[in-house]
Formats: C-alpha cells, sequence, structure tokens
C-alpha cells in the first residue's frame, strides 16, 4: 500500500508538473481563469438476499447489509486542459459470514471472502487524471486514473469494460485514452489497467497484470470495436470447466465486433456482435456473443409508456478436452441487470426478455421486465460475477457451479422504480424473483431466489 501512495503521490505531481507546463504555454486569450466544479455524491444501498436455499449443511441463503459511498471530487477546465480527481470512501456492514455452499449465495458472501469481516470500508483516490484538448485539432488525451466503459453512449456501455457502479466499491481504470471526433464521426484508442474493487475493499492498488488495449470508430450509429485483453495475475481460480487450477493466470485473447443503433418507423433497434479469438492457458480460445433488442416508445402519451423485447446469447464450452475453449470472456464488465449481480454473468448464457415503462410522474419511472435463461452449452458451467477484482488470490472475479448437465436456469422477474424527490436526491427500489430450473434443482433444496433492493442518491452539482 506504500508503494502504490508514492507512485500515486509520483502520478499526480506529474499531472501538475504537465498541467502547469501546458497552462503557461496558452497564449492571452486561451489562458482564461479556469473553470472550477466541485463534485459530491453520496449513495446509500439496503440489500436484502434470499439465494436459492441449499441442501442441508450448506450456507445461509438469507441476510441484509448495509453500503453507503461517499465522493468528493473537484474538475479544473480551462479551453485547452482538464484536471479532475475524486477521493472516495465506501463502507458496507452486515456481510454475511455463512453464505457460501454450494458457492457463493449471492454477492453478500462474495464481499464477506474479500474482506474476511463482515464490515469493509476503505478510502482511496477514485480519479486523477489530466486531458489535453486540441493536442492537435479535434484530438484529445487523457491520463491518470479513470472510470471508462466500452460502448460508451450506446445501449451496450459497459458490457466488456465497465466501471461496476452498481458495486460499493466500484472500479476505475489507470492508463490513457486518445480521442477524435468530427461532425459525422469519432474514433477512440486507450491503454487502461483496471484497479482493484467491485467485490474487494482495497480498492486502491492498480492490477497491472490486467491490461487491456481497445480502438474503436463510431459513424451514425454503428460502431466498430476491438479490444486486447491480457491476465497475468498469480491467481489460482481459473473460470472453466476443465476443474483445473492454475499457479497464475494466462489469459490472452482478442475480441473483435460491432453494434448498431437505428430508429426504424419508429422502432428503436439494437444490434450488437463480437468473437473472440486467442489463448486460454495454453488453449485455443474461440468464442462469441450477440444480442438483439427493438423497442417502441409511445412519445405522444403522457406517461410515454415503451416496451422493448430481446435476446443475448454468450456461447459455452461444448468438450473441456478438446483443447478449444468455447466459453464467451466478457472481460471486466458492469454486469446487467444490476439488481441480479451475483447472480449470472454473461457467459454460457441464453437471456430471452420483454421489459416494459413507463413515467406516470415527471418525477417518477418505474418498469417491469421478465426474463427466459438459459445455458448455451450444458456441458459448460453456470457463471457468475464482474472480471478481475484483485491482482492475487484465490477468486479470479468470475466464480462457477455444475450445469448438472441441464440447461435451464429458470425465469426471472423485476420491477423498479425511482422517484426523482428533490433537484439533487433521488431514491429508487428495485425487486427480482427468480424460479429457478433444473439448473438450480438439481443442486438447490429450494427453487427460488429473491432480492430487494433500496437506494438513495445525493449529488451536486
Amino acid at each position: 500500500m506504500v508503494a502504490w501512495s508514492c507512485r500515486s503521490l509520483s502520478v499526480a505531481l506529474l499531472l501538475l508538473v504537465v498541467a502547469a507546463a501546458s497552462v503557461s504555454a496558452q497564449t492571452p486569450d486561451e489562458a482564461a481563469d479556469p473553470v472550477v466544479t466541485p463534485l459530491i455524491r453520496n449513495v446509500t444501498r439496503v440489500e436484502s438476499w434470499s439465494f436459492f436455499a441449499p441442501p442441508e449443511g450448506g450456507g445461509d441463503p438469507d441476510y441484509s447489509m448495509f453500503g453507503n459511498r461517499a465522493t468528493l471530487g473537484v474538475k479544473v477546465q480551462s479551453s485547452r486542459l482538464v484536471v479532475q480527481g475524486s477521493l472516495q470512501y465506501a463502507q458496507m456492514i452486515g456481510l454475511p459470514r455463512g453464505s457460501i455452499g454450494p458457492g457463493p449465495l449471492g454477492p453478500g458472501s462474495i464481499f464477506f471472502v474479500s474482506a474476511e469481516n463482515s464490515r469493509a470500508y476503505q478510502l482511496y483516490f477514485k480519479t486523477l487524471s489530466l486531458r489535453l484538448e486540441d493536442v492537435v485539432p479535434r484530438l484529445s488525451v487523457e491520463a491518470g486514473r479513470m472510470t471508462y466503459e466500452s460502448g460508451a453512449g450506446t445501449p451496450f456501455a459497459g458490457r466488456l469494460i465497465g466501471n461496476a457502479e452498481w458495486t460499493m466499491f466500484e472500479r476505475a481504470f489507470d492508463g490513457v485514452r486518445v480521442d477524435y471526433q468530427r461532425p459525422d464521426w469519432r474514433a477512440h484508442a486507450s491503454f487502461v489497467m483496471p484497479t482493484q474493487g467491485a467485490f474487494e475493499e482495497s480498492a486502491s492498488p492498480t492490477i497491472g497484470l490486467v491490461q487491456i488495449t481497445t480502438a474503436s470508430a463510431t459513424r451514425g450509429g454503428v460502431e466498430g470495436f476491438a479490444h486486447h485483453y491480457r491476465d497475468t495475475r498469480a491467481i489460482a481460480g481459473r473460470p472453466d470447466n476443465t476443474g483445473a487450477r492454475a499457479p497464475r493466470a494466462d489469459i490472452s485473447l482478442r475480441t473483435i465486433g460491432s453494434s448498431l443503433t437505428r430508429t426504424l418507423a419508429g422502432f428503436d433497434i439494437a444490434l450488437w456482435g463480437a468473437l473472440q479469438r486467442g489463448d486460454w492457458y495454453g488453449d485455443r480460445h474461440h468464442a462469441l456473443s450477440a444480442s438483439a433488442h427493438a423497442g417502441y416508445r409511445w412519445s405522444r402519451l403522457r406517461a410515454q409508456p415503451s416496451v422493448d423485447a430481446g435476446v443475448l446469447h454468450a456461447s459455452g464450452d461444448a468438450d473441456p478436452n478438446d483443447a478449444t475453449h468455447g466459453t464467451f470472456f466478457p472481460m471486466v464488465p458492469t454486469t446487467a441487470p444490476s439488481v441480479l449481480a451475483g447472480t449470472y454473468a454473461q457467459m454460457n448464457i441464453r437471456d430471452v426478455h420483454v421489459r416494459g415503462a413507463a413515467m406516470p410522474h415527471d418525477r417518477l419511472s418505474v418498469s417491469a421486465s421478465l426474463h427466459r435463461l438459459s445455458l448455451a452449452s450444458r456441458q459448460d458451467r453456470w457463471y457468475s460475477g464482474t472480471g478481475a477484482t484483485a491482482f492475487a488470490g484465490n477468486y479470479f472475479g468470475y466464480s462457477s457451479r455444475p450445469s448438472t448437465l441441464a440447461t435451464s436456469l429458470g425465469t426471472a422477474v423485476l420491477v423498479a422504480t425511482e422517484l426523482s424527490v428533490a433537484p439533487h436526491w433521488r431514491v429508487s427500489a428495485s425487486a427480482a424473483l427468480i424460479r429457478g430450473g433444473a439448473v438450480v434443482r438439481r443442486q438447490f433444496a429450494g427453487r427460488t431466489l429473491s432480492v430487494f433492493v433500496l437506494e438513495s442518491t445525493l449529488s451536486f452539482p
């Protein structure tokens, strides 16, 4: 921790030196007084879980936990320079001690194993970065610790790389990004390394052995993207169906794909697809994922009701012994839907869903969705998690259970409502219920999972 703090101080000093040099190099017209914007944000959450009841002798599936996350930051912006930083203090209490077996019984048990305590808390740098605008016309460069998500500005934001905002400790990224923007298209490239966080309370250190290189280009609602993921952490857990353990991670893979968003005859269409190739612990890695969504909003009606339906497919591995790994690997995503975080991941999964939403009042929104969940391959496993959370240990960031040679995972119903109480205060409530299928029935005594989440968010500005 001391070594990391020294590195952080060095980075901060370097940023300040570069910022000072950049400001001093500005012309008198450019050197106008900078705009200083403070950031204050506080998120308070209560979660109550009743996971699938395990067989006799298993863990306790019922628990409630409380979390709070306070963020204090500032952004200083001039015509060509943006410096921003924030400190974050996050804490959780009521983490369940005995909610493991078979496997983690929801996210509370993973938080407990990471903290080794029923309480978890940490103060850390959330962001600390410098961005130079118009290094050459239309091109900006940002370096330091920042938030980052793949597919930003699209319905698929965070699907492969994300900040895991639904966790109290979240995730950030250290690295550099370059953005080039024209009126009708934009391009992006970056090299980033995730920080610890998400389920891990020690959210300050950089996971330097997870390295992600990205590139994308977007024009007219069409995005093409490419990512390279390299992971050599000292992690013994191996998230696949071989049953093997390893002294460290050994993953190097490429993800290439595209997305399309369009409005046709009043319908919103969203398509996304990705192919993966590379090396998985010495085996070939060949995997794919795709999704399609269509929705319609009655914008002329007062409540603006909307409905959408879609399907998500992420490939599984059909044979653990054929030297080819076929499970789609979503890298370090922001898991969705967030209320079911810790239940299933975008690996070896098929999710067919329909959703309805409305705004009965300007300050009130409500939604409900139905998901039919199944495994893509009965030879693979049932996965959950959100990717790398620590630089060493036994927990990879994804965990798994046997498929029990079945594919039906269950049917999930989710409802949510959000109320804007005041300009800077909103309150939300979410609930979910899963009725387990054959995969669940064959390893749990109970078939029903339920979760309720109540959250309050204060933010300035």
